[in-house]
């Protein structure tokens, strides 16, 4: 049986180590995600979602990144972390208070008094990954998620810049959008409980150390479509699917229940 990673806060918050800790999630057809304990991407192949077009081989990334921000009584707290030059932005790793693996990735932040969990799981045999939060425990405050998605679309060899082919269009519906920043690669489906504000926009210059160290090019550039707002708290367990597969719904509490019993 492997051993399955579980680190406290001493370790989540230093962050030269939590950058040197990854963790994987694999779909079993040739896709997962995958990351560092810290959140921000240090190689190519960190991905929320990758997907192989010809399983097992043709992998390309569709989702790079989350970048989300908690938001209780007005003051904002940062959950993710990117790397830039020069700087770190946003900062979530400082307000990590611990990382398990088991049974699926699993990060606990203290915000403000309010500890939020985020999960990420990937589904066997499909080409789908599930990010949910949770409220452990928190004060009787107004809690808020913003949570902005970075895409590229690139083989997973290789690095994204910003250029002008890219579609900056959405089909939107209640509970569903979708992109397809390029032709030739599979559309990306959102599936969530909350709201979309579509407000297209760069990110810029985002770093991967460990290509860099390689020899290799280590900036590349995310584009995020917009923005998704939840409410968080006792009971209301804010949940976004991300997908390559043409569906515009899910059962997500079913799935994670058949998961979590495998």
């Amino acid at each position: 049986m492997r051993e399955l990673l579980k680190v406290d806060g001493k370790v989540t918050k230093n962050l030269d180590r939590a950058l040197s800790l990854e963790w994987l999630e694999s779909n079993g057809r040739g896709g997962f995600a995958s990351g560092t304990v810290a959140g921000a991407n240090t190689r190519r192949y960190h991905a929320l979602l990758l997907t192989a077009r010809r399983p097992p081989a043709e992998r390309v990334i569709l989702v790079n990144h989350l970048e989300e921000w908690i938001e209780v009584d007005g003051q904002a707290y940062p959950l993710s972390t990117n790397l830039y030059p020069g700087a770190v932005h946003p900062t979530g790793y400082s307000s990590c208070t611990g990382f398990s693996a088991d049974p699926w990735p699993a990060w606990t932040f203290d915000c403000g008094g309010s500890t939020i969990q985020r999960e990420i799981l990937c589904v066997p045999g499909r080409d789908l990954v599930i990010v949910r939060w949770k409220s452990i425990a928190s004060r009787p405050d107004r809690i808020t998620l913003r949570v902005r998605p970075m895409l590229s679309g690139r083989d997973y060899h290789s690095t994204h810049h910003e250029n002008s082919a890219l579609s900056r269009e959405a089909a939107i519906k209640p509970g569903w959008v979708s992109w397809q920043p390029y032709p030739d690669l599979p559309s990306i489906q959102a599936i969530f409980a909350g709201q979309y504000r579509h407000d297209p926009d760069w990110f810029r210059h985002i770093q991967l150390p460990l290509e860099r160290g390689r020899g290799l090019d280590g900036e590349e550039d995310w584009w995020s479509p917009g923005e998704f707002l939840f409410e968080v708290g006792t009971g209301n367990t804010p949940t976004l699917v991300l997908t390559s597969e043409g569906i515009d719904a899910l059962d997500v509490a079913a799935v994670v229940k058949h998961e979590s019993t495998r």
